[in-house]
């Protein structure tokens, strides 16, 4: 009976039954990471960073992103080509150090109709004659009024430099539209190499207050700058 008990008592005090019940069996995480000692411990599936360098590498990550976010956010713009009419807030901007006096005020003129920044697209060098409460005057293509400058010369362009922001020259060779004497018109080569329109000897200019067709808002600035008729005569009124 004794060595019975001797024998039990052996076989429950066992070297694995003392351990088993000192040790616990290892946890699922615990035996992973047993695994893969670089393994990260997870939260919820997510894996923690343990240390710094781990730190920096999420950081890095999401400053990537979100740069890569703010450049894909910024579309570059493009600009248009041909005879436009400077935008009016750029143009006062450009030219209120010039003053007023013959090129006229950056703020004087307002024009008569809302209406866009840039002429009209469309042929511009076919000029035309309209009516307007200045009789029948010169205008380009698209209606936009054209005028002359009275301090230029015969195929001579004295406007230069800061008068070139507000007065705009008509670029090209001009064609005949309806109305016009196509013997008055021509063209002539800027100092700037640029090739210029011209009515009757005439650099023609547009009048960067002006908006839409029929606005001639340009008309006597500084007592300079006129419309023309059909024959290419300043109208002074």
């Amino acid at each position: 009976m004794s060595a019975l008990f001797t024998r039990t008592n052996r076989s429950t005090h066992s070297p694995l039954t003392h351990t088993a019940l000192t040790h616990p069996a290892p946890t699922h995480s615990a035996l992973i990471r047993a695994a893969d000692p670089h393994r990260a411990p997870r939260v919820m599936g997510r894996p923690l960073p343990t240390t710094t360098a781990s730190r920096i590498r999420v950081l890095a990550g999401s400053a990537v992103v979100v740069l890569a976010m703010a450049a894909c956010s910024s579309p570059a713009a493009t600009p248009s080509a041909g005879n436009t009419v400077p935008s009016s807030s750029s143009s006062m901007q450009s030219s209120s150090a010039a003053g007023d006096g013959q090129y006229g005020s950056g703020n004087s003129a307002s024009s008569s109709s809302a209406g866009s920044s840039s002429a009209p697209m469309g042929d511009t060098l076919t000029l035309a004659m309209s009516d307007t409460s200045l009789g029948s005057i010169v205008v380009d293509g698209t209606g936009m009024t054209l005028y002359m400058f009275t301090k230029d010369a015969p195929d001579t362009s004295a406007c230069e430099g800061d008068c070139l922001v507000k007065w705009p020259p008509l670029l090209g060779k001009p064609k005949a539209g309806a109305g016009v004497d196509d013997s008055k018109l021509g063209s002539f080569t800027r100092k700037d190499g640029r090739e210029q329109a011209t009515y009757n000897g005439w650099p023609l200019y547009y009048w960067f207050n002006d908006k839409a067709k029929g606005d001639t808002t340009g008309q006597n600035v500084g007592s300079v700058w006129f419309v023309l008729d059909r024959d290419g005569n300043p109208i002074k009124k």
